[in-house]
């Protein structure tokens, strides 16, 4: 098979997990209380470029670049900053090092989700943060 092909094929998926995980991200816009729905769509919709990729690449490193996709085009966007980029790196170098044990995405692919949780994770954790953003989105109605 065509080398060429593989990483043109690769290239596409990829991105394609991004704009699967960012357009579920990107629901948070229609009412804050999204915000909390949005990583379960992004992982129901990252699911099949997720399982095309692990069919074709066996070695270590699709989760953490997968991650690492995501996380430096939400960072170059100004939604996340650097922890919590290295809370998404993190969950794919977790979930690429438990594929090498495990050898089932269906325990590997949770792991890679849960850094899309990190994008939102301000929820939780600065409540202050998350009212000023309600406020803001209720003052332009």
């Amino acid at each position: 098979m065509d080398k060429r092909l593989i990483f043109w094929g690769a290239t596409c998926f990829v991105v394609l997990y991004f704009v699967a995980v960012f357009a579920a991200e990107f629901i948070g816009f229609a009412h804050p209380v999204c915000w909390v729905l949005a990583p379960a769509l992004g992982a129901l919709l990252g699911a099949l470029p997720y399982r095309w990729l692990s069919l074709r690449w066996h070695r270590f490193g699709l989760g953490t670049v997968l991650s690492a996709v995501f996380g430096l085009l939400m960072m170059a966007m100004g939604e996340v900053d650097l922890t919590r980029l290295a809370v998404i790196v993190g969950c794919g170098v977790l979930s690429d090092l438990v594929r090498l044990g495990v050898k089932k995405e269906a325990v590997t692919y949770p792991l890679l989700v849960l850094g899309n949780i990190a994008e939102i994770i301000y929820l939780w954790t600065r409540k202050a943060w998350y009212l000023q953003g309600s406020a803001i989105l209720v003052g332009k109605k």
